[in-house]
C-alpha cells in the first residue's frame, strides 16, 4: 500500500507477514478524503483500529497537525512506528497499544480534548457495532463538530442516530460502507456532508 497523496505521496506502507489487517482499499481512501478533505489541515485526528497506519499516515500526509493510532496488536503497533518513521511523521502521531476502550480512557485522563476527526475501522466480524460507536461517542474525544466516520461490511447495518448523534451520510464502495455521524446541534446548523465538511 502507498500513501495517495500530500507530503509523502507515492511512498510504500510496509505491512509484516503474519499481521492480521485488513488494509483499507484505496478506492475507498480516495473517497473519504476527498470528502473531509477541505477540514483536515491542521485537524487532529484519531485513528482507531489502526492496522498498518495507513489511513492515519494519509491524513498527516494531507495536512493533519496531529494523529493518535490505537490498535490492540503490538506487531500492528510496531509496523505503524516503522511506517512512521519512514514517512517521517513520527513527530507528528502518537502511538497506543491497547483496547479501544482502555486507549480512551487513557486519553480522556490526559485530558487530550476532542479530536476533530475520528476514523474507525473494527474487523468486519465484530459483533456489536454500535456497542463500539457508543464507547467512541461517549468519550470525552468527541466534541461539537467532531466527524466520526465508521468503515463497515455493507451487509451489515448502522443506525441512523445513536443518542444525540446523527449519521449525516452513507456511502458504498464495494463491500465496504462508510457511515458518517455528527451531534445532532451541529448536523442541523448546515445541510449536506460536503458544507459540514
Amino acid at each position: 500500500m502507498r500513501v495517495i497523496a500530500g507530503r509523502a505521496r507515492g511512498m510504500l506502507l510496509k505491512s509484516k507477514p503474519g499481521l492480521n489487517v485488513r488494509p483499507t482499499a484505496v478506492r475507498v481512501k480516495e473517497a473519504y478524503f476527498s470528502m473531509i478533505n477541505r477540514s483536515l489541515v491542521g485537524a487532529s485526528f484519531l485513528d482507531l483500529y489502526a492496522g498498518y497506519g495507513g489511513v492515519g499516515i494519509e491524513a498527516l500526509s494531507r495536512g493533519a497537525r496531529h494523529v493518535v493510532f490505537v490498535d490492540n496488536s503490538p506487531v500492528a503497533c510496531d509496523v505503524i512506528r516503522h511506517n512512521l518513521e519512514r514517512t517521517g511523521f513520527l513527530s507528528a502521531s502518537q502511538v497506543i497499544q491497547a483496547s479501544i476502550d482502555v486507549a480512551l480512557q487513557r486519553l480522556q485522563q490526559r485530558g487530550c480534548g476532542a479530536y476533530d476527526h475520528i476514523f474507525l475501522d473494527p474487523p468486519y466480524e465484530v459483533p456489536s457495532l454500535e456497542r463500539i460507536l457508543e464507547a467512541v461517542l461517549l468519550s470525552g474525544m468527541v466534541g461539537e463538530r467532531t466527524l466520526c466516520t465508521f468503515q463497515f461490511d455493507r451487509r451489515r447495518h448502522m443506525p441512523e442516530q445513536i443518542m444525540n448523534y446523527s449519521k449525516v451520510d452513507e456511502r458504498a464502495y464495494g463491500r465496504t460502507k462508510l457511515a458518517f455521524y455528527r451531534r445532532e446541534e451541529a448536523e442541523s446548523e448546515d445541510s449536506g456532508l460536503s458544507r459540514q465538511l
